[in-house]
């Protein structure tokens, strides 16, 4: 046996770590991970910008979320968002979580109805990373702060 540094590992060897992780949850009663992605396209079908993430024991766990900085502000996060809750609602989740940089789109969370459990400090430039949650049905509590 052999331990071997790999600094852009495929998307295979990543799977199996996940898939050895859920197979061990199912277990316990936990469904299999579920991923999901939307992108969004324009004419000549060209990504310019998408969302990733999955069903995560029954919550909406955002991995990514990008826009090509040409096309922010005419609505296509909060579309791209929106897309993802909808997709979560009709696997069951009751809650969504992400991260953000302080630096990054924290207000643009917070506007859609996103709330602060918590930020993590203690990275380079005095930077924190941002752990955000929003209920997706009434039955969760809301268990996270607003600092709008």
């Amino acid at each position: 046996m052999y331990i071997r540094l790999e600094s852009n590992p495929s998307y295979a060897a990543q799977n199996f770590l996940l898939d050895g992780i859920t197979a061990e949850a199912t277990i316990y009663g936990f469904p299999k991970h579920t991923p999901f992605a939307f992108f969004l396209y324009d004419d000549v079908q060209e990504i310019k910008g998408g969302i990733k993430g999955s069903n995560f024991y029954g919550s909406l766990y955002i991995d990514y979320i990008y826009i090509d900085p040409l096309l922010r502000e005419q609505g296509y996060g909060r579309i791209l968002l929106e897309k993802a809750e909808s997709w979560a609602l009709d696997q069951h989740c009751t809650f969504a979580t992400l991260t953000t940089m302080n630096f990054e789109a924290k207000n643009f969370y917070l506007k859609c109805g996103y709330t602060i459990e918590f930020e993590q400090k203690g990275y380079m430039n005095d930077a924190s990373m941002i752990y955000f949650r929003k209920n997706l049905t009434e039955t969760e509590p809301n268990l996270g702060q607003s600092l709008a």
